[in-house]
């Protein structure tokens, strides 16, 4: 019986969403490490199958399925990850902070990899359609745990659980189906309703989980997706329609908002007001980790600052990944971390042929997870990771009809 690589390797890629996604509620129920175990097995059997995959190809040399399609992205991240196995030398050699670091990163680029290799236009529909069903059950969870069950918003994560923080995890997942949905609806993959309905579950459930700064991320992103989209008359009567049916959703959350938590409602739509609130301690925070690590850490000796303090020396000790990798990796691997980030919004500007639907959602959504990196705990977090990078790796070579004046 002959196997198609393709085709299981996209079933397993469900499979690898759905034990991601859960992962965090399950283990808020069960409290056991187990429940982690299943999405390294999954990965693992997808990662040996590719490796089959490459082994029949140089075998027979015949038709190559799994030749990777945007090199220059996995050139850069594999730039980024030699760097890392090279700050080892320099590091304190904690063999298990090491470990952890390295699994994590490993498997956030694994996934990458993965899905620029098996990841079709076909089935990236597919995919898009079984995250905005997860994004409906995210609802109903948040609901449930902040409503119904009166938890403190901080732990009201919907799909993310319920026992720690996970507002990076919420924020990122919804800031990013938001994003699809408006790039969806500029592409005719979606029609007006559908995208608008994500944007207002997305919404509701940053306002049921308190996670503020989704609303300034989103104006961000909505900002550039205008200026990176161009301009008509008929691209300006359909912004317009965008403009306004964000507005009416918004209005929604912000009801939402002011009933929740109206003790610090200023700080929704207002940066300064964000800032002050979120720089309102003494630690390396969201804002201020660079200057903090800078000084206190480094003592701001240069050779030190420029290449970190070497992989699992330091990350444990801060919260946010702007501080974890700062720490270790120093200046340059803050730049490494940046460039493959920033690419695709430099490829987006600077080509004049190739600007593909997708190449169009990673040059905003690489630039919101700019934003998020330093504002909340991502990319390389076990909550959120698989469904990041699996975004970041769909291949920008595909394309669907663009709505243009």
């Amino acid at each position: 019986m002959k196997i198609n690589i393709t085709k299981l390797e996209q079933v397993l890629f469900i499979l690898l969403l759905v034990l991601a996604l859960f992962q965090e509620e399950v283990y808020s129920i069960i409290r056991s490490s187990v429940v982690f175990v299943p999405l390294y097995i999954v990965l693992g059997l997808m990662i040996a199958l590719y490796l089959v995959d490459i082994g029949i190809f140089f075998k027979r040399r015949g038709k190559f399925s799994c030749f990777i399609n945007d090199r220059r992205s996995v050139f850069l991240w594999s730039v980024f990850v030699l760097y890392i196995l090279f700050s080892i030398f320099w590091s304190s050699f904690n063999v298990y902070n090491i470990s952890q670091r390295l699994l994590i990163i490993f498997e956030s680029i694994g996934t990458m990899i993965l899905a620029n290799v098996y990841i079709d236009g076909k089935f990236y529909k597919k995919v898009m359609i079984f995250l905005v069903t997860v994004l409906g059950i995210d609802l109903l969870l948040t609901f449930q745990q902040n409503i119904i069950w009166g938890l403190y918003e901080d732990f009201c994560n919907g799909i993310f659980g319920y026992i720690g923080y996970g507002s990076g995890a919420v924020g990122m997942f919804c800031i990013g189906l938001s994003i699809i949905a408006i790039v969806n609806y500029d592409a005719k993959i979606w029609g007006l309703l559908t995208s608008l309905v994500v944007i207002l579950f997305s919404s509701v459930i940053c306002a049921l989980a308190e996670v503020k700064v989704y609303y300034i991320l989103f104006i961000l992103v909505l900002l550039l997706f205008f200026v990176l989209d161009g301009m008509s008359v008929k691209l300006f009567f359909r912004n317009i329609a965008i403009i306004l049916g964000v507005s009416i959703l918004f209005y929604i959350a912000y009801i939402i908002l002011s009933i929740i938590f109206p003790y610090n409602l200023n700080s929704m739509f207002s940066i300064d007001a964000y800032l002050a609130y979120d720089s309102r301690s003494t630690y390396a925070g969201r804002t201020n980790a660079i200057p903090f690590i800078l000084s206190t850490l480094f003592q701001n000796a240069p050779i030190r600052s420029l290449f970190g303090m070497g992989l699992g020396t330091s990350s444990t000790e801060y919260i946010y990944e702007l501080g974890k990798t700062f720490s270790d990796l120093g200046f340059i691997g803050i730049v490494l971390l940046g460039i493959p980030l920033i690419e695709p919004l430099m490829t987006w500007i600077l080509s004049s042929t190739g600007r593909t639907s997708q190449l169009f959602f990673k040059a905003i959504f690489s630039i919101a997870l700019i934003i998020g990196i330093i504002v909340w705990n991502i990319p390389f977090v076990r909550s959120i990771n698989i469904f990041i990078f699996l975004l970041l790796g769909v291949s920008t070579k595909i394309n669907y009809k663009k709505r243009r004046g």
